[in-house]
């Protein structure tokens, strides 16, 4: 078995550990039966359980491949791909078990919650902010700050949809959240050829 392979095993138990008991109740021998692994193999892998859920949350980091803007390309319209590639991510049953599993870690207090805000929420954020930043005042249809701009995109489009999926557990319609974003991104903003 190839390394890669071993590590997405260990992702998979874990992540089902995590939402079944919490970070804090699951041992670093409940992922690793639960991987049908020794501890020693799981520890080739992850020095500790730290370490394993930064591997766990980073593996799922889509912003260092974010959409990168190509000569001649619409701004705008870059924006609304780069929403729709978050709410891909955010909307995905991965996503909503990380979720889960930062939540039910005491409200912020636990190490797994601090670990997915810091990686999963504000890298995302920052990630929306700098699209925005890429549109020009001119195509702008509000003055609202960067991140403010960046907060009402996210929260206009996914919010709803993203805390249905997590009180529910009903899996969100992303045909639905990408014609939010398309709505939205055509109310606050202009294409290069309107402007």
């Amino acid at each position: 078995m190839s390394t890669q392979e071993r590590i997405k095993i260990i992702f998979d138990a874990a992540e089902r550990l995590f939402g079944e008991r919490g970070y804090e109740r699951v041992t670093m021998a409940d992922i690793a039966a639960e991987a049908g692994m020794s501890k020693k193999s799981l520890y080739v892998c992850f020095t500790d359980k730290r370490a394993l859920l930064t591997a766990l949350v980073s593996a799922s980091d889509i912003w260092a491949n974010a959409i990168e803007k190509a000569d001649g390309e619409d701004p705008v319209q870059l924006l609304a791909m780069r929403l729709k590639l978050v709410a891909d991510h955010v909307l995905s049953e991965r996503h909503i078990r990380l979720c889960r599993v930062a939540i039910s870690e005491n409200a912020g207090l636990g190490v797994a919650s601090g670990i997915f805000y810091e990686m999963a929420f504000m890298a995302g954020r920052q990630s929306l902010i700098e699209a925005v930043r890429q549109v020009p005042a001119s195509q702008r249809g509000t003055k609202l700050p960067d991140d403010q701009l960046a907060d009402v995109l996210f929260g206009g489009t996914l919010g709803r949809c993203l805390l249905e999926a997590l009180v529910t557990g009903k899996q969100a319609d992303l045909a639905e959240a990408h014609q939010l974003v398309d709505q939205l991104v055509q109310a606050l903003f202009l294409s290069e050829a309107s402007s």
